[in-house]
């Protein structure tokens, strides 16, 4: 069986975040292809780009419900953020939920999210398949 790398642009564009208390949460919603069959033991990666202002902020990350990525501290340094995902979270050929949250940080604090991409290994498709 053949494997290949396959992704799904979540979003392009870049969100801002403000602590609890302002507009402190972003859910974005995606289907990975029903005849997609992610290669057993091949977990997926979730990718995005991020920066704050004003301050650390704590960013929470959630896939259907559940955590994948706990309480980090983000500064104003512009970084790329991977996250490798628990192989069952995913669910193939039904909407994901995934929400970004700026869980903690100061009233004046702001935290950016963008170029958000879930990738994943899937079964390859080959000539006669």
């Amino acid at each position: 069986m053949a494997i290949t790398a396959d992704y799904i642009v979540v979003s392009d564009g870049a969100i801002t975040l403000v602590p609890p208390g302002g507009d402190s949460d972003r859910k974005y919603t995606f289907t990975i292809p029903i005849g997609a069959k992610i290669a057993p033991g091949q977990n997926p990666v979730l990718t995005f780009m991020t920066w704050a202002d004003g301050g650390i902020v704590d960013l929470v990350v959630e896939l259907n419900g559940q955590n994948i990525v706990n309480p980090t501290r983000f500064n104003s340094d512009r970084r790329s953020y991977h996250e490798v995902v628990n192989l069952n979270i995913p669910r193939i050929g039904l909407p994901n939920d995934l929400v970004f949250r700026a869980a903690a940080g100061p009233s004046n604090a702001r935290i950016w999210v963008s170029d958000v991409v879930f990738w994943f290994q899937r079964e390859a498709l080959l000539p006669g398949d």
